[in-house]
């Protein structure tokens, strides 16, 4: 039987993985390895991409462990680990925790709905122990919870499409979204918090109070705060870093020319506490300078790619208001960039998160061949395009199109960190916003189940975000 010894981090997580690993199931996996030590064995295809185990694999990537030692069976031959040197009281124990640690496992219905569609043989799909009862349970479950109503109307005024999914209905116990602070209010917030610069703060959460969310008042490109912010991998990270010097009245500027020196620091830092399979998501624009846009954003996204080796996934556009105005030789701003980065570019991904459940809407006729508004080159009939299914959207965001949100000078709709969210993560993951601005991502996370973490430099804005993180309905205390 050959064998081979791998770095661990030569194997690749499932990216199309059906488990949720929630904080709970994460916790009990490390809590076993660390005790007993590896046991299971786990699962690689011949790319050696994790298809069974990708919850083991991630805990001992966390409890530091750095080989994997991989066995070719042939078929047919079964595969066991052997612990001789356990006594009978641990191997009892390892019996149980193994068994407990399934029970906080969930699974995402979404991602089992897509993976037995793409199984074509049906001795193969029967074998999965899912029925057709249950397929059929699953798509009326997508249907029923997907954002807008069937067959709705997906395009305003502007003749634009719509935003179709792209952001959730606020959560029954979140409420409505509040706006942070006014200015005039910022001296008064301090006094109240006490807010300053190395605290850690604990959000409670009413909807699970054993997973709160955190925000640490510090400098994210130093590494200390960011691993204070994160003692474990976050699964994405989204933000929106100062605009080079066009915010320098509240926070320090950087020049333009010097803005990919200042970010070698950050991105590393965001790295290293980056999950082998998630998403970075950085919304950017460049200002004009002397009659034209500045080339520093072009130049941080090669250097992203070229020096620190990161995958440029895709460019999303953010359809919004600019302000009024006008100006010589250009029109007023419409829309800004998000540009996705990953580490291997083998990413979490969920499209039917933020897809509309509804009839297929057509974009086009060919002979007796439409193409549905997906954009996915998939082809049918007309009679079938009116089938019920899942309409994903572009990358062009549509969410919360001319809301101005007062109080902070560079906040963003929570419907947009809200997209990315749900489109790249599962339910129980952590997301980290390094520039959390005035908390936005962390009610994001807050209305999707997710864990927010956020990093602010100034204790002045700390304070605003914790006033308008108890206006939700959290709860901020200091660790």
């Amino acid at each position: 039987m050959p064998t081979e010894v791998l770095d661990i981090h030569d194997l690749t997580e499932d990216p199309q993985n059906a488990r949720i690993h929630p904080e709970s199931n994460r916790s009990a996996i490390r809590a076993s390895l660390g005790r007993f030590g590896p046991a299971r064995s786990i699962v690689l295809d011949a790319d050696n991409v994790v298809r069974a185990g990708n919850g083991t694999i991630e805990a001992a990537r966390l409890e530091g462990f750095r080989e994997v030692l991989v066995v070719d069976p042939e078929p047919g031959q079964l595969v066991a680990v052997r612990r001789s040197d356990w006594s009978d009281s641990q191997a009892s124990a390892y019996a149980l925790a193994d068994n407990r640690t399934a029970e906080s496992a969930q699974w995402n219905d979404q991602r089992v709905a897509e993976t037995l569609a793409a199984i074509s043989d049906t001795d193969e799909r029967r074998a999965t122990g899912f029925s057709d009862a249950d397929v059929a349970a699953l798509l009326e479950s997508l249907a029923q919870s997907a954002a807008g109503p069937l067959g709705s109307d997906t395009s305003d005024s502007s003749g634009l499409p719509a935003n179709t999914g792209n952001a959730a209905e606020p959560a029954p116990s979140l409420g409505s979204i509040p706006e942070p602070a006014a200015p005039d209010r910022h001296a008064e917030l301090v006094a109240k918090w006490r807010t300053e610069s190395g605290q850690v703060w604990l959000i409670l959460s009413p909807k699970k109070p054993d997973a709160p969310h955190r925000l640490v008042i510090g400098d994210c490109s130093d590494p200390s705060v960011v691993r204070l912010a994160c003692p474990d991998r976050v699964q994405g990270i989204v933000t929106s870093p100062p605009y080079a010097e066009q915010r320098k009245g509240q926070y320090r500027g950087v020049p333009a020319d010097d803005y990919v020196d200042w970010w070698r620091d950050i991105q590393a830092n965001m790295r290293s506490v980056l999950r082998p399979d998630g998403s970075l998501f950085v919304n950017i624009k460049p200002h004009c300078e002397g009659g034209q846009r500045h080339l520093y954003c072009d130049d941080l996204k090669a250097a992203m790619v070229r020096q620190w080796d990161w995958a440029y996934v895709d460019e999303f556009v953010w359809i919004r208001t600019g302000p009024p105005g006008s100006w010589p030789n250009r029109l007023k701003n419409g829309f800004e960039p998000i540009h996705h980065f990953s580490i291997n570019n083998q990413i979490k991904f969920n499209p039917l998160n933020v897809a509309t459940i509804g009839e297929g809407s057509l974009i086009g006729v060919s002979g007796d061949r439409d193409y549905r508004a997906t954009g996915s080159g998939f082809a049918c009939k007309p009679e079938s395009a009116k089938q019920l299914g899942p309409v994903l959207p572009s990358n062009v965001i549509y969410v919360n199109v001319g809301e101005h949100v007062k109080g902070h000078s560079a906040t963003f709709p929570v419907g947009l960190p809200e997209f990315f969210v749900k489109a790249f993560s599962d339910p129980g993951d952590t997301w980290l916003d390094p520039f959390v601005g005035s908390g936005t991502t962390i009610l994001a996370c807050e209305r999707n189940d997710r864990i927010g973490v956020g990093i602010e430099e100034l204790p002045t804005h700390a304070a605003v975000i914790l006033q308008r993180l108890e206006d939700s309905g959290l709860t901020p205390v200091l660790a």
